[in-house]
């Protein structure tokens, strides 16, 4: 957990999301999930770089708007980034002795 709150930290000391463009459109497409139930960006079809990321933050949406959806998005992310790795950790380490 104290890798949760670090990464967590580690992430708001940024005020402003890290890649504008991509953030944007998966933030919108994200608001449009949440919404319309469709992946469109300010009201027009959008290309899909992603699907999974837009719907794994699109709750955000449905809860807030704006700073604070981003940065419910921001600690969710940072619990799944610490999830996937020790997950990963343990299951290399039962694969480890098989190989």
């Amino acid at each position: 957990m104290a890798v949760a709150a670090f990464r967590f930290w580690l992430t708001t000391a940024n005020v402003s999301p890290w890649i504008m463009v991509d953030e944007l459109i998966f933030s919108e497409q994200a608001r449009s999930i949440a919404q319309h139930g469709n992946l469109d960006v300010r009201g027009q079809h959008f290309g899909v770089f992603s699907l999974l990321y837009p719907v794994l933050i699109a709750p955000e949406w449905i809860v807030s708007s704006g700073k604070d959806a981003y940065e419910i998005g921001i600690v969710r992310y940072a619990v799944f980034v610490i999830l996937v790795a020790v997950s990963l950790y343990l299951w290399s380490r039962w694969w480890l002795p098989v190989l």
